[in-house]
């Protein structure tokens, strides 16, 4: 599980997830925010070979706090146990990349899922 920059070759070209994945993606940190769908600053999520999903996250580096102000799982990966364990490893990897002890958590989106992921978070904090 990978979070992509919009920056990433696969995302920059705009045209190519919709072709490969029907995966589109819009880089929103240019639309108003009153616009936008996702948030300013979303990060596709690679799991695999498949585009599942986007998070808008913020790292508050003083408070070791990775905050994902938005979470949308667009396949049905994380109705499956290992499908949670990915995207929670994924988490905790970008956490630990960015030198952050704790997570919050905001929106997910299906809310179902939420559950699910907090539960398998360490230092979690709810939003």
């Amino acid at each position: 599980m990978k979070f992509l920059s919009p920056f990433d070759n696969i995302i920059r070209e705009r045209h190519l997830p919709g072709i490969l994945w029907q995966f589109e993606y819009k880089l929103e940190s240019y639309v108003p925010a009153d616009k936008r769908k996702f948030g300013y600053y979303v990060l596709p999520i690679l799991d695999g070979i498949d585009l599942v999903g986007r998070m808008d996250a913020k790292v508050h580096r003083r408070e070791e706090l990775l905050e994902i102000r938005s979470l949308f799982l667009e396949t049905e990966f994380w109705k499956e146990s290992e499908g949670v364990q990915r995207l929670v490893s994924g988490v905790k990897q970008f956490a630990d990349f960015h030198d952050c002890r704790d997570v919050k958590l905001g929106k997910v989106s299906p809310r179902k899922a939420k559950i699910l992921i907090k539960n398998e978070i360490p230092n979690f904090q709810d939003s």
